[in-house]
């Protein structure tokens, strides 16, 4: 094993307080705002995404949101 360490990415997700969140609909379902992933890319860049969850509840769904302005 060689002594160079390499990083492709690094990544912070971060919890929207409720306050905070925002909906958006999707496939006809109504989804709420729950995390913000904030990634360091090799090129130096950040890159962010948001994602959110059912409204009224069920597991196993996670769409992406469109991050504002």
């Amino acid at each position: 094993m060689s002594g160079d360490l390499e990083v492709s990415a690094l990544a912070v997700n971060i919890t929207i307080p409720p306050e905070l969140r925002w909906t958006d609909t999707r496939r006809g379902t109504e989804f709420q705002l729950t995390t913000l992933n904030i990634r360091l890319l090799p090129d130096g860049h950040l890159a962010a995404k948001a994602y959110g969850r059912p409204v009224e509840g069920g597991r196993g769904a996670y769409v992406s949101f469109p991050v504002p302005d």
